[in-house]
């Protein structure tokens, strides 16, 4: 019998283990994910840790939960996050590309196989 496409991109990116029903796998993850309402916490996170940048092919950090207030509160976050983005290498977007494995927080996730 075939493949689903979720276990051809699986065995696609598979590194470890064995593309088995109730295995534990390795995969290559190509892309990941912070969205607006996590991804201070996660830059902040890669301050205190002093890294470099991330180690992904693409990273992206996606501004499609918080709206813009009457104050400044979200705003600041907003610009936080395009900074942040830009300075570990991440990008600042809402796209994605087809049949890539993503990781990340964001509740939107299972749209993106």
């Amino acid at each position: 019998m075939g493949q689903t496409l979720t276990e051809k991109i699986l065995d696609d990116h598979l590194v470890e283990g064995e593309l088995e029903t109730g295995e534990e796998i390795g995969i290559e993850i190509d892309q990941v994910l912070t969205q607006d309402t996590t991804g201070t916490l996660v830059w902040l996170q890669f301050e205190a840790l002093d890294m470099d940048e991330v180690q992904t092919e693409i990273a992206a950090q996606y501004c499609d939960h918080q709206t813009y207030q009457f104050d400044f509160k979200n705003t600041d976050d907003h610009r936080f996050l395009r900074s942040a983005a830009g300075t570990f290498g991440a990008h600042y977007t809402n796209d994605l590309s087809p049949r890539s494995t993503v990781s990340g927080g964001e509740p939107h996730g299972f749209r993106y196989y």
